[in-house]
């Protein structure tokens, strides 16, 4: 995939990200203070540099790790918005409690901004485009794991920005049918254990973010959740589609609850069969 930083961004981030994984506390706090550094500066760059990261890394264990520091530090308060404007400077000594009290009066009637919120619109775009990608074409299952979690994320928080994320859309709907007769594009041609893998993605993407599908024709929707509760081939796509269609009917709205009954048998059926799975005592 194509770089989006400079070759320099990404080698120090390399160091820094390794050097955060060290068990030396000098050394690690050092790489903490790096990170702060390069946020307040160039917040965007070096966030799409993490992303990139996430992707490309060479080891399992950098890409985990970027893709959980990513989520930390997108939604983490900006440095701007933890300071507040002063109409005149205020003594260590004298109008401590009033310049408090000020303060706090403040946090509770402004906004929370967090680094995500001063993100351009082509920042944005791009780092969607390397999460989506990444989504997709991890084929590490320690990676895995945690591909979904900035991309439910995202999406919930541009659900209450006003901005839809279409492509994540599609793409879930797409890796639901991944290895399974009738699949198109690239995913009709992944084997069993990939398809398997990208159908649990899917599902838990829909489970974490059930606002994904709600402006969508509800049999549609309806026919997805069937399919992933009836899957022949995993347990495994089968948990992952019970928990999509319970945070799907917690969201609903009263006609879309009235069309779900069709889900009752197959959810009742899921459940049983995860049950009967439990160590007996």
């Amino acid at each position: 995939m194509e770089s989006v930083v400079p070759q320099e961004i990404t080698t120090e981030l390399t160091q820094i990200l390794s050097n955060l994984l060290l068990g030396d506390n000098e050394i690690r706090s050092n790489a903490e203070t790096a990170v702060n550094e390069r946020l307040a500066h160039t917040p965007e760059l070096y966030l799409l540099a993490l992303a990139q990261f996430a992707v490309s890394a060479d080891t399992e264990v950098m890409r985990s790790f970027s893709l959980v520091l990513l989520r930390r530090l997108l939604f983490r308060p900006s440095p701007t918005s933890t300071t507040q404007p002063n109409s005149a400077s205020t003594s260590p000594l004298t109008g401590t409690l009033q310049h408090q009290q000020q303060q706090a009066y403040q946090s509770q009637n402004l906004p929370r901004l967090t680094l995500y919120d001063h993100l351009s619109s082509q920042t944005l775009t791009t780092l969607e485009r390397l999460l989506l990608h990444s989504l997709q074409q991890e084929s590490s299952s320690l990676v895995r794991r945690k591909r979904s979690i900035p991309c439910v994320i995202l999406r919930e928080k541009e659900c209450g920005d006003g901005r839809p994320w279409h492509a994540l859309q599609a793409l879930a709907f797409e890796m639901t049918q991944a290895g399974l007769p009738g699949a198109s594009g690239t995913l009709s041609t992944q084997n069993v254990a990939t398809g398997k893998s990208a159908r649990k993605r899917a599902y838990r993407v829909f489970a974490g973010c059930p606002n994904l599908v709600m402006d969508l024709q509800t049999d549609a929707v309806l026919g997805v959740f069937q399919r992933g509760l009836q899957d022949v081939e995993s347990i495994d796509v089968k948990q992952a589609a019970l928990l999509s269609a319970v945070a799907y009917l917690n969201a609903a709205e009263p006609g879309q609850l009235s069309q779900s009954l069709s889900l009752m048998h197959p959810m009742l059926e899921t459940l049983h069969t995860l049950a009967q799975m439990l160590p007996t005592a």
